[in-house]
């Protein structure tokens, strides 16, 4: 309750200082009336030595609680952020997304990993593939809409949601994904290329989103043994293929 105080706007700075006062002045006039009486003095001039007296602490408390609420607020938004690209982390994805599950009862969910990213980072160095990942979530933010959610969930691996679309409108935007993207770096002669692989679904209303997630690594594991930089949009056969230990855990790792 005490973050009501807090100060945002130039407009709230007026009305919660008037209000201040007034809740300040009328606890000077029961102490006047308790200990001289009604009307001990004009109200003009009560009012005028409660504000001088007051003002000070006033200022002082908003200023103290405004800090400490831009402060909770900036610490909110680092806890939700992956610091290198500036998306939501994971935690942070996966929350948004199950909201926007609820309000949409359609829309394609896209994972994305970067190709052969170890490979980049043994080659290259950790401070190219730091700026990969920037590159790859400027690739991103390209793409999206207001109301997509997009998020690192983890190392090289990215998540989508675009919300209210079909399998057939997400897939020209996951195509798009899937363009090579060039990173150039300090003394390097050459841009390192980087491309991408992505598994999608589609979402529908009796799925949950666990399984939306299953089934989009599914499509994500075709998109890599097909020979990555594609996307991949999950069907039945997948599901089948899971059941029978297509993707056994050895071939997960040759393909990752």
């Amino acid at each position: 309750m005490i973050f009501l105080l807090a100060v945002r706007t130039p407009f709230e700075a007026v009305w919660k200082g008037l209000f201040f006062f007034m809740q300040i002045n009328g606890v000077a006039l029961l102490v006047e009336i308790t200990l001289h009486g009604p009307f001990y003095m004009p109200i003009w001039k009560r009012s005028l030595l409660t504000l001088t007296a007051s003002l000070p602490f006033i200022i002082l408390a908003f200023y103290v609680i405004t800090y400490l609420d831009k402060l909770q607020r900036e610490m909110k938004v680092i806890a939700a952020t992956d610091m290198l690209t500036e998306l939501p982390n994971r935690r942070s994805f996966f929350k948004k997304v199950e909201k926007a599950f609820e309000a949409n009862r359609s829309g394609v969910l896209f994972i994305i990993d970067a190709d052969h990213f170890k490979a980049i980072n043994d080659t290259h160095g950790h401070q190219i593939g730091d700026d990969a990942l920037v590159a790859i979530a400027d690739r991103l933010r390209s793409v999206l809409r207001k109301t997509d959610v997009v998020g690192r969930i983890g190392g090289e691996e990215f998540a989508l949601f675009l919300p209210g679309l079909s399998a057939i409108e997400a897939s020209g935007i996951g195509e798009r994904l899937t363009d090579p993207i060039y990173v150039t770096h300090g003394d390097e002669a050459h841009p390192i290329q980087v491309t991408l692989s992505i598994g999608g679904v589609q979402k529908t209303p009796d799925v949950s989103f666990t399984d939306v997630m299953h089934r989009a690594d599914l499509a994500l594991y075709r998109a890599k043994e097909e020979g990555r930089a594609q996307l991949a949009m999950w069907d039945a056969g997948l599901l089948r293929a899971a059941n029978q230990d297509e993707f056994a855990p050895a071939a997960m790792e040759r393909i990752a």
